[in-house]
């Protein structure tokens, strides 16, 4: 090849390189500035209380996913480096487990899929040269974004959670109906506690997951700046960068309250430390971190109810939980969205929570993706096995000479933070306040500054924060055992991320051609996920966000009239509005406006019904959707005049809540979602008997729990049997007895009164 064609392909190569790393790094920033609701508007009830939909759904986040699968492929092909194809294999074979799952039901997709995004941004990561101004990006890039958390977390505890309670307190009646819920149900009485815990979530939506990140962020910078304070090569601008960080992560991660993220935090300075003084035996500390947390769990639970803390015993049965669910399903798993149902059945029965994981990565793979889930854990031992090599080859006290500022790398890093940033800006415009704009825009400049600091660093300075990167590898590789990181839809890509960036790279490949195949394979799963899954995901979100818009006038005119002053002129503009939706006169008093919003939401209810039915149509498995279109069909039954549209209403909610228990059989939603659609239609032309039956059906699947024997006491009361009434009263307060361990889901003292009473009259 002739130097001007060599020269050529360089430059094409370096091109690529550059492109596939932006298509895995914005997507990983942006989830972490974006909700990610499963079910947008429709989780609740919109025609009751309304609320603004301000995130991703489904179908934003599998664009997410396929972007970064790309984004891996186009590196892989790009890179100077050989693949590393081991982990290319492993990551290859657990990715195909989840599209297994994903292909038969959509929760399995919604859930899974992220994860394969995560562990394509790892092997992207990987694969980046060492010393590479992409990978200075995404360092950057990473480091950038916790100036926006941190402002999250500080505003969200300070601002946003006082006003969130006064809310909730004006109108909780309204909400737990939007709800479904009961007043002193156990999903109410739950909710209430976690709405009453000022914690940081960031827009992760949980506070350890949140925390996972602050941790891994403080103990990277903690060991940069003794690294820096160690070596002779000292950068102002790198020890600025790196001390913000410190003080930012501090902040977020106190505000957070995660207790178990500290301590891992902790953990890992110690270990980096251990393994930086014993670097030969480096590779046994690094897999010792995780490892210890594992063991740790399983004393905590030997131990049992001897000592008062409670959550690594819970975590202790999730795990059990887990196991029972892989010996039960060795080969394949139950899915990525199936660990629910499957451990209300597997769990033990004084295990008081019903939870989507357990909590561990290592079960969370076995549980729900079987042996093939094997593989990814397998790439957990090849990223220890690298992250030790990073540390027993690296060294601190070289000359530290200067370099020219790294403009492409800054230019990635900016445009991946100030995207993220205004993309989280777009998606919440409906729910924007003042202190969410002063955080968004000190987000970008500091995050902007934060970047700046640590590409503008000495070579030498550089190295030390790529070596510091390690402490925050052990802080994910750790608290990832008790904690749904790397499983989480939003943060998962960044704690991979987080791992990778702490990986040696592979060695550098004489031939680049050879990378070709491996990168096929990469850009096959890309088109095979988004054949499988783009069609119907696109046509049930476009038919959903249909539905969105049918309700949204009478949502946001009802939202009005009870935020609004009383006489004051957006109270009579509200007025009006809801006078046009429902085809009357401008009410004039209390009687005529409860009417007019009758009518209204009955048209609104009228226009969304055939596009939930539509989207339901493109993901029939997808409950959260049939329970939408039921709920629309029962409230109808109730607000239509015409008897023949009340029948059809009736007979057609029955139907879509029977079709549930046969679409899915083996979920207790399904067969309570037939009890509930029973219990709210009219008597005429309804059986409590089915109603019995789903119920039992249901109780048998989730035998731990309270809510279909409570449900099945009132049913045989008003069918008039009264000794099965007893029988599960009984069994209501045995349940009862064996949730002791956590007394906001047992029993409340009247509910106690009345079973008891029912059973010695």
């Amino acid at each position: 090849m002739s130097p001007p064609d060599e020269s050529r392909h360089d430059t094409r190569r370096n091109t690529m390189l550059w492109l596939g790393t932006a298509l895995v790094l914005v997507p990983t920033l942006v989830r972490m500035a974006v909700t990610i609701d499963p079910m947008p508007t429709w989780e609740s009830d919109p025609l009751v209380m309304w609320i603004p939909p301000a995130g991703i759904g489904p179908l934003g986040s599998l664009v997410l996913d396929l972007f970064t699968i790309a984004g891996c492929a186009v590196v892989l092909v790009a890179t100077p480096l050989h693949i590393a194809t081991i982990p290319a294999a492993l990551a290859l074979l657990g990715s195909a487990g989840v599209l297994i799952h994903a292909a038969s039901q959509p929760k399995h997709a919604d859930v899974g899929m992220p994860w394969v995004a995560a562990v394509c941004a790892a092997l992207a990561m990987v694969h980046l040269p060492d010393r590479s101004s992409m990978r200075a990006a995404c360092i950057a890039g990473a480091m950038g974004m916790l100036a926006l958390l941190a402002g999250k977390a500080a505003v969200q505890v300070f601002v946003e959670h006082p006003q969130t309670v006064a809310a909730y307190e004006q109108t909780r009646e309204t909400f737990l109906t939007s709800q479904g819920w009961s007043p002193d149900s156990i999903m109410a009485r739950n909710y209430e506690r976690r709405l009453y815990q000022p914690e940081a979530t960031g827009w992760f939506g949980l506070s350890n997951v949140f925390g996972s990140l602050a941790a891994a962020w403080i103990a990277a910078s903690i060991v940069a700046l003794a690294l820096m304070i160690q070596s002779r090569a000292r950068s102002r601008r790198a020890c600025l960068a790196i001390g913000a960080m410190v003080l930012l992560a501090a902040g977020a991660l106190l505000l957070s309250r995660s207790k178990g993220s500290a301590g891992a935090a902790i953990l890992a300075v110690v270990a980096f430390f251990l393994a930086w003084r014993f670097r030969k035996r480096a590779a046994l500390v690094v897999v010792a971190v995780p490892l210890i947390v594992l063991a740790g769990v399983i004393v905590r639970g030997l131990l049992g109810e001897r000592l008062g803390e409670l959550s690594i015993l819970f975590r202790w049965f999730y795990i059990q939980g887990a196991t029972r669910i892989f010996l039960d399903h060795p080969i394949l798993g139950v899915g990525p969205g199936g660990f629910k149902d499957a451990y209300m059945l597997a769990k033990p029965a004084i295990s008081p929570e019903e939870v989507s994981s357990p909590h561990s990565i290592f079960f969370d793979l076995l549980s729900t993706l079987g042996l093939v889930g094997g593989a990814w854990i397998l790439l957990f031992a090849c990223a220890c096995r690298s992250i030790a090599g990073r540390v027993r080859t690296a060294e601190t006290s070289e000359e530290s000479p200067a370099r020219p500022f790294d403009r492409p790398a800054m230019l990635l890093a900016a445009a991946s933070i100030g995207f993220a940033i205004g993309l989280s800006a777009y998606f919440e415009r409906s729910l924007l306040t003042p202190e969410m704009g002063i955080v968004r825009a000190l987000g970008l400049v500091l995050g902007l500054a934060i970047a700046a600091g640590v590409i503008q660093a000495p070579r030498q300075s550089a190295h030390i924060v790529r070596l510091a990167a390690v402490a925050g590898a052990l802080v994910i590789l750790a608290h990832t055992q008790i904690e749904v990181t790397l499983v989480s839809a939003g943060a998962g890509p960044m704690a991979a991320t987080i791992i990778a960036l702490a990986c040696a790279p592979p060695a550098r490949a004489r031939c680049t051609r050879s990378n070709s195949g491996g990168a096929a394979l990469f850009a096959g799963l890309a088109v095979a996920a988004g054949s499988l899954l783009l069609p119907s995901t696109f046509h049930w979100s476009a038919a959903l966000t249909r539905a969105t818009d049918a309700v949204r006038p009478v949502g946001e005119a009802i939202s009005t009239l009870d935020e609004a002053p009383p006489n004051s002129a957006k109270m009579l503009a509200a007025l009006d509005r809801i006078a046009r939706l429902a085809g009357t006169a401008t009410p004039r008093n209390a009687s005529e406006l409860e009417a007019a919003i009758a009518h209204a939401r009955t048209r609104a209810a009228l226009a969304a019904l055939p596009e939930l039915e539509r989207a339901l149509e493109a993901r029939p498995s997808h409950l959260p959707t049939r329970q939408a279109a039921v709920r629309m069909h029962v409230a109808l039954v109730w607000q239509v005049d015409d008897p023949a549209k009340r029948q059809y209403h009736s007979r057609r909610a029955l139907e879509l809540a029977q079709q549930a228990a046969v679409i899915n059989p083996h979920s207790p939603a399904s067969w309570g979602l037939v009890a509930t659609t029973i219990q709210s239609l009219p008597p005429a032309g309804t059986s409590l008997e089915e109603a019995i039956r789903a119920c039992e059906q249901a109780a048998g699947l989730d035998p731990h729990g309270l809510t279909y024997p409570l449900k099945l006491v009132d049913l045989y009361e008003q069918t008039g049997q009264i000794d099965q009434a007893r029988r599960w009263a009984q069994r209501a307060l045995e349940i009862n007895e064996n949730l002791h361990l956590d007394p906001i889901r047992q029993l409340t003292d009247a509910q106690r009164r009345r079973l008891a009473s029912l059973i010695e009259p």
